[in-house]
């Protein structure tokens, strides 16, 4: 060092290391605040890392606080709801102890009432007690008229049991016997035509040929001027000389023909279409009626038997001649004699069987009745079926099937509807009705020569293949087998059975 100093002042005045030593010892000043900035740098870095980390803790706790302050601020709004609930829930029980302790002091009061209530109760308790027993006696002595009575229905049901027995019995020969007189009427029947045709030509015989005086198949017609005057019912003295002559006949024919074989001679009256004049009659009924009345009296006044007699009055309902001319009119005016089979029952009655039937065109003030009819005479023929519970329908289809469709004649006894026929313009039958009652009159037949009247190319019908009674009716009055079939409302099995002229 000295000797370099002795060099500078040996040149001049050397300032630089001065400036070395200086700007060394400002480096190393510099260096030396640098490293303290450094270090104070990490410290203070450090110390803000823990800051951001106590800082995050700390909104982290803030949220927890805010989210804790939301329950609590729910939390309140829960407990002002419950609060109140419950004060109207006090103030409702409060109402409802109110009423309960009006209720409370109503019920004392009552109380008092029914602690005299009681009293009378059990006075009545007592006496109910004592009815009782007389009532268990009584009770005890019923019991023992029923177990009497038990005893008696078992002693009824078996005579009921025993009474069926001998009704079976009863009835197969019933059966039987209805098969012998079946044929014995038959014989009977054979019998009667031979006696017809013979007193049928002897009339033939006594009337010879007069114009006002026909046969007419199995019927004598007398055109009724020839026995009345117009709209009379007086016999004239020209008709009783040929009633006398009649009568002769017939009391002869009357010898003749066995006792058993059952007979009758009916008088038919018909009139014209045009209404009755004079008030002796109200309708050509009554005057029909009345002319065939008077027939049959004078015959029995001859000495013909009354008991051999029917009149029949029919009106202007089964003309001859539809036509409206004086000639038509005349041939429809007349009186009919029909010598044909009695029914049984009337063959052992006594006394006079002088009957007026009038066939009539069905009218609808007849529904009910015929409706009626209809039920009485089904259930008496089929007993087995019960024929009230297919009135409905029955009143349906008359109503809109056999009314709209079919021509009905109704037959009236004494102002009582006996019966009616049903036929529509091709010729069916469908319903040939008679009153159980008149089983056996002639009623049935003269239904039957309606129908014919009205279909006269032909009549067809249906009837039930048990119902053996109904088929010689008709198998009588000219209806032949046309095959088998089944009846498409009831579905039994039927016979097809026609008539043709």
């Amino acid at each position: 060092m000295a000797l370099a100093r002795g060099r500078r002042s040996e040149t001049g005045f050397n300032y630089w290391p001065g400036f070395v030593d200086a700007l060394s010892t400002l480096v190393l000043s510099i260096v030396f605040l640098l490293s303290v900035f450094l270090v104070v740098q990490f410290f203070l870095s450090q110390e803000v890392t823990g800051k951001d980390k106590a800082l995050e803790q700390l909104n982290a706790k803030i949220a927890q606080l805010n989210e804790l302050l939301s329950l609590e601020k729910l939390g309140k709004l829960t407990l002002d709801d419950q609060v109140s609930q419950l004060k109207a829930g006090l103030a409702s029980a409060e109402t409802e102890r109110d009423r309960i302790k009006g209720l409370y002091d109503g019920l004392a009061a009552a109380g008092n009432d029914a602690q005299g209530k009681t009293t009378e109760l059990g006075k009545a308790l007592d006496s109910e007690k004592a009815v009782s027993a007389r009532a268990l006696a009584q009770i005890e002595v019923l019991n023992q008229q029923i177990s009497a009575l038990r005893r008696q229905l078992a002693a009824l049901e078996e005579a009921l049991d025993a009474s069926e027995k001998r009704d079976k019995e009863s009835q197969n020969r019933i059966a039987d016997l209805g098969s012998r007189l079946n044929v014995a009427l038959a014989q009977r029947v054979q019998e009667l035509s031979r006696y017809r045709s013979e007193f049928f030509g002897r009339l033939r015989a006594i009337l010879g040929n007069r114009p006002d005086i026909r046969i007419v198949g199995d019927r004598f017609v007398f055109q009724s001027e020839v026995f009345f005057d117009t709209g009379q019912a007086t016999l004239l003295p020209e008709g009783r000389a040929e009633l006398d002559t009649l009568a002769t006949a017939l009391i002869d024919l009357d010898k003749k023909i066995p006792s058993e074989i059952p007979w009758v001679l009916r008088v038919d009256g018909h009139t014209d279409s045009r209404p009755v004049s004079g008030a002796n009659f109200k309708s050509n009924w009554d005057l029909s009626a009345a002319r065939s009345i008077s027939v049959v009296q004078y015959l029995i006044s001859l000495g013909v038997p009354a008991q051999r007699l029917v009149a029949a009055g029919f009106g202007e309902f089964q003309p001859l001649d539809t036509a409206n001319t004086e000639e038509a009119y005349k041939r429809n005016r007349r009186i009919e004699l029909k010598l044909q089979a009695q029914p049984p029952h009337r063959a052992e009655a006594d006394g006079a069987v002088v009957s007026a039937l009038h066939l009539r065109p069905y009218r609808a003030e007849d529904e009910a009745a015929s409706i009626d009819l209809w039920h009485r005479t089904w259930q008496q023929a089929y007993p087995q079926i019960d024929f009230a519970a297919r009135l409905d329908w029955w009143r349906e289809r008359w109503r809109k099937d056999l009314v709209p469709n079919a021509s009905i004649v109704v037959a009236e006894a004494d102002g009582v509807l006996t019966g009616f026929v049903t036929i529509d313009g091709e010729g069916y039958l469908d319903q040939l009705v008679v009153d159980p009652a008149h089983w056996g009159s002639d009623a049935a037949r003269l239904l039957v020569d309606e129908a014919k009247r009205l279909s006269p190319s032909g009549v067809t019908l249906l009837v039930n293949k048990d119902n053996a009674r109904a088929i010689r009716f008709y198998e009588r009055n000219g209806f032949a087998h046309a095959g088998e079939d089944l009846n498409p409302t009831s579905g039994r099995p039927v016979l097809k059975m026609a008539w043709k002229p």
